[in-house]
């Protein structure tokens, strides 16, 4: 559920970070999941495409799930229970995963609480978002639905954080931004402080960047 800790409110990061600056980053500050930004976006208190605290872990079009996946140098060891799986996305909020950067591969580990979004799009466009996450699923509907939100999905596999305000009013989710692109990152900071607080977090290698889909079901806690 998106509920803001007291004293607490949302801003974004002044500097732009990488996926593994934005891991590094997170080791010290907390990040507020996707439902939790998605208010402000609709109500403009959020600009500019930034990444989230959540986590998303797919699978090509209609491939099964294996022990592993692999997207730009991040590599995702999958649990058994849920190999076999296909169309459905893997979402895991902050505090619930790890991220360990190694000299060729990161890994990237989901280590409880991972909710399963069924019926996970095979192709962008509009959909409606899944209850708990946000993840846009199930069928193709219309943009003049206002509570659809446009998902960019990844042509292949996918695993990476939600990224949110590229366009569409705010009501686009980019599953399929490069691990080396550089965004502001959303964070919580105290109520009292008015500017926009700056981490230094270590440079490291990473890669590029792109957007595309996602679709609407029932989601599944395991």
């Amino acid at each position: 559920m998106a509920t803001t800790p007291s004293g607490l409110r949302i801003a974004l990061l002044e500097q732009r970070l990488t996926f593994p600056q934005t891991m590094e980053f997170a080791k010290t500050k907390t990040l507020p999941s996707n439902k939790d930004v998605s208010p402000l976006l609709r109500s403009g208190g959020l600009r500019g495409d930034f990444r989230t605290g959540t986590i998303v872990v797919a699978e090509d079009p209609g491939k099964k799930l294996g022990a592993t996946v692999k997207f730009d140098d991040v590599v995702v060891p999958i649990p058994e229970r849920f190999r076999g799986m296909k169309d459905v996305a893997l979402v895991c909020e902050y505090s619930d995963y790890t991220f360990q950067n190694g000299v060729k591969n990161g890994v990237l580990t989901m280590e409880k609480n991972i909710i399963v979004v069924k019926n996970y799009p095979k192709t962008s466009g509009w959909y409606l978002p899944h209850e708990d996450t946000m993840i846009p699923h199930g069928k193709q509907v219309s943009s003049s639905d206002q509570n659809a939100l446009y998902l960019y999905r990844a042509e292949g596999a996918y695993a990476g954080f939600v990224v949110r305000g590229g366009g569409y009013d705010g009501r686009s989710v980019d599953l399929d931004c490069r691990a080396g692109v550089e965004l502001r990152v959303a964070q919580y900071i105290e109520e009292s402080n008015g500017g926009h607080e700056v981490a230094t977090p270590k440079r490291e290698t990473a890669n590029r960047a792109q957007p595309t889909d996602v679709d609407l079901k029932n989601g599944l806690r395991q």
